[in-house]
Parts: structure tokens; C-alpha cells; sequence
């Protein structure tokens, strides 16, 4: 095992890269990468308040950071700020096509799904989405052909060819606001996870809540995964009495 020392404050999310050498953290003290064969840190920016998302584009060469609702694009080679885009931005997905980012824009019942230039902030495409809440975060699936979007009333999947619904799923009132949402490797199942978790299988859009821990099983295996154990139930038990 190793420790790396990240933020002070906490790390708010991290990501390893495409080919898994490096590994870039975001913290209250803004982006870190440490570099996993050298076990070291390579660089380090400084950025003001929390960035609650990060990744690197698909050839490893940018990060992307989401810091107070705008968009920061570094160079994963030495952390150099490459550009910046302030367009109250709730949450992004790295698609594959180079240069270009899948953003949603921050809003209440209603959104806009746009796709930029990583470069110079220009838009190539966008889609107003109407939206129960708002979205908190979005991930595109393995294959880059379905979009899944979470927010605080609702789950959504949309085709990324056509920009359309094609399934949508209201959240359960009493745990709301997801903060983690994935694919699983093979693309057949989406999670979202925050006070509790919710699976849904993309063959035919059967949606569930269950155990979060149930739910990540499943992410990995791609599989039915075993019955919660007793001990689990009992401990839960213990530690929310009454159900609560």
C-alpha cells in the first residue's frame, strides 16, 4: 500500500488515467497528480474552492476540473492552466472525440446539455433538456452512445447520437441528491449512489433501489449479486434504529 499526502482540507474526487500510471487528485487546495511508478507528485495547481469533479480526456494529455461552477482545462504533463470556462457549469463527461466535452449547465426544471471545444470554449452542439430538479452530475457510458444524468428529483438516460429521453426514472423523496453515478465496464448497468443506491439495468431500463454495496457488486461483477448477509441487516439495524 501506498499514502501520498493530498489536501489538508480532504480530497473531494479522483481519477486514475487511461493508462493507469498516474493518478490526479482534487482537493480544497485545488489539483494534485502524483505519479504511481515513481510514487511521487508531479505538479500541483492551486485553485480556489472546492472541485468536485475531475478526469483526464481520453489520451491522457488534459485534465478537466469542475471548480465553483466553471470548467479548467490543465495540461497533465505539468499542470499549466491550458484554458477556463465560466458557464455555470454543473457537471461534464469526457466524450471521445479529441478536443470536446459534454457539459450541463446549471438549472432549475431545466438544463442545457451543450458539447465545447476543450481549446477555446466553443459550442458545437447544444440541447435544452427539461429536468425534474436539478442535475448534480452525468456520466457517458462505455461505448459513448448513452448519457446518464442525476440530479435531485430524477435519473435520465439519453442517446447521445439523437439527444433524446429514452428513459427516466423520479427519485425517491426522502434520498435525494446523488453525489456518484457509473457505468459498469460492459455498459449494461448505471448506479447512482448517495444516501441510498439505485441500479438500473440498460436492456430494459428496469430501475431498483438497493443496498449501495449491493449496487457496486453488481457495477463490478456485471452479475446478480448474493443476498445482503445477516450481519449486514443487523449492523444497519443497530445503527439506523427504527428504520430511520
Amino acid at each position: 500500500m501506498r499514502v501520498w499526502k493530498a489536501f489538508a482540507g480532504g480530497v473531494h474526487a479522483l481519477v486514475f488515467s487511461p493508462d493507469g500510471t498516474r493518478l490526479v487528485v482534487a482537493g480544497a487546495a485545488g489539483v494534485k497528480l502524483f505519479d504511481i511508478a515513481n510514487d511521487s507528485e508531479r505538479w500541483h495547481a492551486d485553485q480556489p474552492g472546492k472541485v468536485p469533479q475531475i478526469s483526464f480526456t481520453r489520451d491522457g494529455r488534459k485534465v478537466v476540473a469542475l471548480n465553483s461552477m466553471r470548467l479548467l482545462v490543465l495540461d497533465a504533463a505539468n499542470g499549466r492552466e491550458l484554458a477556463l470556462h465560466s458557464r455555470r457549469i454543473a457537471t461534464f463527461a469526457v466524450p471521445p472525440e479529441p478536443d470536446s466535452l459534454l457539459v450541463l449547465t446549471a438549472g432549475m426544471d431545466i438544463a442545457e446539455l451543450r458539447q465545447l471545444k476543450l481549446t477555446d470554449g466553443t459550442v458545437n452542439w447544444k440541447k435544452v433538456l427539461q429536468y425534474h430538479g436539478g442535475i448534480t452530475r452525468m456520466e457517458l457510458s462505455p461505448d459513448a452512445c448513452t448519457l446518464g444524468t442525476v440530479g435531485t428529483w430524477e435519473a435520465m438516460l439519453l442517446d447521445v447520437g439523437t439527444r433524446k429521453a429514452r428513459f427516466r426514472q423520479r427519485m425517491k423523496a426522502d434520498e435525494t441528491r446523488p453525489a456518484a453515478l457509473a457505468f459498469s465496464p460492459d455498459g449494461k448497468l448505471l448506479a447512482a449512489a448517495g444516501v441510498a443506491a439505485w441500479l438500473a439495468a440498460l436492456r430494459d431500463y428496469r430501475g431498483s433501489w438497493m443496498e449501495p454495496i449491493r449496487a457496486a457488486w453488481l457495477l463490478v461483477r456485471g452479475k446478480e449479486a448474493p443476498a445482503v448477509s445477516p450481519e449486514l441487516a443487523d449492523a444497519r439495524a443497530a445503527h439506523h434504529p427504527g428504520g430511520g
